[in-house]
């Protein structure tokens, strides 16, 4: 039975292997719901990612979405936003969250879902593949990471 599991383990890591490679080197975009209409520059998702930022020029608090720190999207958004790997970036998120800094914590979810979430809410922004932006038809692109 051991040796059962052991085996299944292993074709589920191969299988999900497969699945994140495929996603490598897809594009990131970073979106806010249709309703929201700021314009954003790079170093605005800077500001706002790294906890600078906390509310839009109406006053209303950002809910900021993170994806988790294992995705290569994150990978991708940190390296072009920050110039750091997603886990050194989450390192700094976490040392202010502990050191009680922190004025805006990111909620971490998956792709789908913070699509789904920054759809319904326009005071959100957040990130995903760019193959996901055509089933998020309530939100639109304020950058587009290569």
């Amino acid at each position: 039975m051991r040796h059962y599991i052991t085996a299944l383990m292993i074709l589920m890591s191969l299988g999900l292997s497969t699945m994140q490679s495929a996603a490598a080197g897809e594009r990131v975009v970073v979106i806010v719901n249709k309703d929201n209409q700021q314009s954003l520059s790079q170093q605005d998702i800077k500001n706002i990612y790294g906890d600078i930022v906390i509310q839009w020029e109406n006053g209303k608090n950002i809910t900021v979405y993170n994806l988790p720190v294992d995705s290569e999207s994150r990978e991708a958004f940190s390296q072009k936003i920050f110039g750091e790997s997603a886990q050194r970036v989450a390192a700094d998120e976490s040392n202010r969250k502990i050191t009680n800094t922190i004025k805006n914590p990111t909620k971490i979810k998956g792709a789908r879902l913070v699509a789904q979430l920054v759809a319904k809410n326009p005071d959100a922004i957040g990130y995903i593949p760019l193959s996901m932006l055509k089933n998020a038809p309530n939100v639109k692109v304020v950058l587009q990471i290569d």
